[in-house]
């Protein structure tokens, strides 16, 4: 896939891809980054491609081992259920403190993206669960409204990149897009109501529920390997 010309710096575009290909397991947990291979994809040179990469190690998407070069980071089911348990405690809290820190016109906002994500799902047939990043995600949107810099900072950087390939894995799950939309409703609705508490229970029971199906998805794929 040659990139086409565009005023986008070729390292975002190369960036942008990889990540992508990660989120979506094109390329799988364990898999090696082969530069060369890659440059031949995008027929870039190798000065952006490894500026690309060096951006996806700062989101722990991938990771450098000495004498076996850079891969896709794969979490053990230790590691996973870690960072599972650590997400539902910030993820509650910050849902917390949003509630009580955002402005109307925020959670107007918020109800806005819940609406595209209702269309996007009704688009694709209840298939799979809208899944782009930043500002367009109902997680993220509310973290980085709770006005907590140390938790924002906390989230974005050590767990946020890491988890998503597992979410988008999750979210094509059969009846899984119809279910955690009407979850997101839910804590947003205590949003709206201004009930801290309630959404912070609402959010963290959400989280539990997404770390069990990925669990059993990766309990799934250990049986199929062993068959």
């Amino acid at each position: 896939m040659k990139i086409e010309a565009t005023t986008i710096p070729i390292s975002d575009v190369i960036f942008g891809q990889i990540q992508e290909d990660i989120v979506k397991g094109i390329l799988e947990p364990g898999s090696k980054i082969n530069e060369l291979d890659l440059s031949k994809k995008y027929g870039s040179g190798r000065g952006p491609l490894r500026e690309a990469i060096r951006r996806l190690e700062e989101r722990r998407l991938v990771v450098r081992i000495p004498y076996a070069g850079v891969k896709v980071t794969e979490l053990s089911f230790k590691e996973l259920d870690n960072i599972y348990e650590v997400r539902e405690h910030l993820e509650g809290l910050a849902t917390k403190q949003a509630t009580l820190n955002m402005s109307d016109a925020e959670i107007l906002e918020l109800g806005e993206l819940l609406k595209k994500h209702q269309e996007e799902i009704e688009n694709h047939n209840s298939k799979e669960y809208y899944q782009e990043e930043g500002e367009f995600d109902f997680h993220f949107s509310i973290v980085v409204k709770c006005s907590n810099a140390v938790l924002i900072d906390l989230y974005t950087k050590e767990i946020y990149h890491r988890i998503r390939m597992y979410r988008y894995k999750i979210s094509k799950a059969r009846g899984r897009a119809e279910e955690a939309f009407e979850e997101h409703n839910a804590i947003y609705q205590a949003i709206v109501n201004r009930d801290a508490e309630i959404a912070e229970i609402l959010m963290r029971r959400h989280i539990r529920k997404a770390k069990s199906k990925i669990n059993e998805e990766q309990t799934r794929k250990l049986y199929d390997i062993s068959r």
